[in-house]
């Protein structure tokens, strides 16, 4: 006996073989979305991870260049406030502190010139030095300090002018000139 057309693989009819097979491209085709779905989503994911790093990265750079800031604002508003008096007992009366700036520094005196404070406007361990010694082996370690350029810089350094036969024709301060009268 001839065998039948409709069933030549293990004995189902051709046209449930061919629904079976729609269906496994079905599947497939939807397991291949949902991989390339989930793919998407974990790529996705990456980005924004990276996003709020660079993000939380920018905030904590901004947020230590704003603490030095404060903190020199800080030091220059305890050194030289006005409400704070010295000397005076129980009852006040006192004098009010002097002060003296300098580059870097601020120097409280008593009424009689008796160095009270120096307060720092640059890094340092302790920036407030109370004890005089303290306050004078400081000033001596900063007096030289143009000789040591990798540690300080001189934010008033001039800006020289040259002209074609590499002679200075002028000198040009960022901040004050010295020369000035």
């Amino acid at each position: 006996m001839k065998p039948d057309i409709q069933t030549k693989s293990k004995g189902l009819p051709f046209t449930e073989r061919k629904q079976r097979g729609v269906a496994l491209v079905i599947v497939v085709s939807m397991v291949s979305v949902l991989t390339v779905l989930i793919v998407a989503i974990i790529s996705l994911a990456g980005n924004e991870l990276r996003s709020a790093r660079s993000y939380s990265d920018s905030v904590r750079t901004r947020q230590l260049s704003e603490y030095v800031t404060s903190l020199v604002i800080g030091q220059i508003r305890e050194a030289t406030r006005t409400d704070k008096k010295i000397g005076g007992g129980l009852f006040g009366g006192g004098a009010i502190a002097l002060w003296a700036s300098q580059p870097g520094m601020i120097r409280t005196f008593e009424d009689g010139g008796q160095l009270l404070k120096a307060f720092k406007l640059y890094s340092s361990s302790q920036m407030t030095l109370e004890e005089e010694k303290d306050i004078v082996l400081e000033l001596d370690s900063i007096r030289d300090w143009e000789q040591s350029p990798e540690r300080y810089v001189d934010l008033n350094a001039p800006s020289i002018a040259y002209n074609t036969k590499g002679q200075e024709t002028n000198r040009y301060f960022p901040i004050l000139d010295p020369r000035a009268k």
